[in-house]
């Protein structure tokens, strides 16, 4: 495992809690990241019949030497995009945006220690696999989210405010 996570240092504890996190099996094949080396790292995990779309991934935050699971998406507790955000991002992206699930992320710092998280959005009329827009939000906490910029081509951005 840690040829695999070779940017960040880890103790053997938090590499064999990582291990069970992701409940190798054999069943499922499994990709594992650095977001940001020695602070955030995640696994995604695929059941070996390869329907891409049956892909999970699991985020964990590095918090005094331990894993504590992450959200990273703006979702209530009912699993429904955050009222506030989806109510800013319709302003740019139209009434009927959701997230592409499917499409993946990224996750960077800024210099303001905010996580910035990339990803694609869908129209309605978009499949799952071919998101129309690129997209950005920002958290400090993973609790809290703010849109931040919205790009049809990922080239030119409109700053969501």
């Amino acid at each position: 495992m840690q040829k695999t996570l070779k940017k960040g240092k880890y103790s053997a504890t938090l590499l064999n809690n990582f291990r069970k996190e992701m409940n190798y099996d054999g069943e499922a094949e499994y990709q594992v990241y650095e977001e940001i080396p020695g602070q955030i790292i995640s696994f995604s995990e695929q059941p070996t019949d390869g329907v891409s779309s049956s892909w999970s991934t699991a985020m964990f935050i590095i918090k005094n030497g331990k894993l504590n699971s992450l959200r990273y998406f703006p979702l209530n507790e009912n699993y429904e995009i955050d009222k506030t955000f989806n109510d800013k991002v319709e302003k740019f992206a139209g009434k009927d945006w959701s997230f592409a699930y499917n499409a993946g992320y990224d996750i960077s710092k800024n210099k303001n220690n905010e996580y910035i998280i990339s990803t694609s959005i869908k129209k309605n009329g978009d499949g799952d696999c071919c998101p129309s827009q690129y997209f950005e939000y920002s958290t400090k906490d993973f609790k809290n989210f703010k849109p931040y910029r919205i790009s049809e081509d990922g080239k030119k951005w409109k700053i969501i405010k």
